[in-house]
């Protein structure tokens, strides 16, 4: 039997996770990011803005506080000297305190004004919450697979040993942006690829500690591959043999590889992932029609059926 064949073990799993932070690095070598990093944003509590979810992106914390709220995640708190990472394109709202009616960003500022600060400033009085606010507007090197796995959100606290020195560059980074003029788009992407870094590299480390068989099955040499694929075309006719030959095992080798390292079966994983990306479809305002049919189903009514049963009604 060839042994690259064989199902992965409880020892070939444990090494694997071992040898992860060499393959860690590996990962965070290939990202690349562009971004928009505007000027610091000054805010009287209480505040909240609603922001769209068309890219990633971090808030830093100057000054005061400041609550980070992914659409349908938990609140995290930001206090002064730590950055909130956003790992996925989703709306948010940041605020001070919790709870705050969120407004646009339009709202604070006439759009003139806006374009000339390229930032967002709304003072009634002494400022309370000052913050930098970047967004990742491309990423290269960070699959969609890759960002199924991670938290929505991960932060940088300042007293963590390990996020202290990106901590203190990226601050320095983002308060040299202030004063530059030419070099400032080039500065913003290089200070929010470091950010992106330092989130991602969190995020790593705690999902190999909190579930080593997500993080084994996005290195696994036949499952990560595929994992990659189905994520980023869910639309395809995916099937168990086509699946088993893209990771090059037998149909047997390939179910029983892929259960030990995501812990259940491979068309289950591809069901929750194409649910999934219809639901992101459907917050993007796509009709139900072509949200069947980008996330791989053969008809309207078939998708709505697994959504009502995943979810138990269609989103308005």
């Amino acid at each position: 039997m060839d042994p690259k064949s064989t199902p992965i073990g409880s020892a070939e799993l444990h090494q694997l996770v071992v040898a992860s932070s060499d393959s860690i690095s590996a990962i965070l070598r290939r990202v690349r990011v562009r971004a928009i990093v505007p000027r610091k944003s000054f805010f009287t509590a209480p505040w909240a803005v609603q922001l769209p979810g068309h890219f990633g992106g971090f808030f830093a914390a100057v000054q005061g506080t400041m609550y980070l709220t992914p659409a349908g995640g938990a609140s995290v708190l930001l206090r002064a000297g730590e950055i909130g990472v956003l790992l996925r394109r989703q709306d948010h709202v940041v605020s001070d305190p919790l709870g705050t009616p969120a407004q646009r960003p339009e709202d604070f500022l006439e759009r003139r004004e806006m374009r000339e600060r390229r930032g967002i400033v709304h003072v009634r009085g002494e400022p309370t919450s000052v913050h930098f606010a970047g967004w990742f507007v491309e990423m290269d090197g960070l699959s969609d697979a890759m960002r199924e796995l991670l938290p929505p959100v991960v932060v940088l606290r300042s007293e963590e040993t390990k996020s202290s020195p990106y901590l203190a560059a990226c601050f320095s980074l983002l308060e040299a942006t202030e004063s530059l003029t030419e070099t400032r788009d080039a500065t913003a992407d290089l200070t929010a690829g470091l950010i992106l870094l330092a989130g991602l590299h969190r995020a790593l480390e705690e999902l190999r500690e909190q579930s080593p068989a997500k993080l084994a099955m996005l290195l696994d040499p036949h499952i990560g591959p595929v994992v990659k694929l189905m994520c980023d075309y869910p639309d395809r006719d995916w099937s168990m043999r086509n699946l088993a030959e893209e990771a090059g095992l037998s149909r047997t080798m390939f179910h029983e590889r892929f259960v030990a390292v995501a812990e259940e079966p491979p068309m289950r994983f591809l069901r929750r992932l194409r649910l999934a990306h219809g639901r992101q479809l459907f917050q993007q305002g796509l009709e139900l029609k072509a949200v069947a049919r980008r996330a791989g189903y053969a008809s309207p009514s078939a998708f709505a059926a697994a959504y009502r049963r995943a979810y138990g009604s269609l989103p308005a």
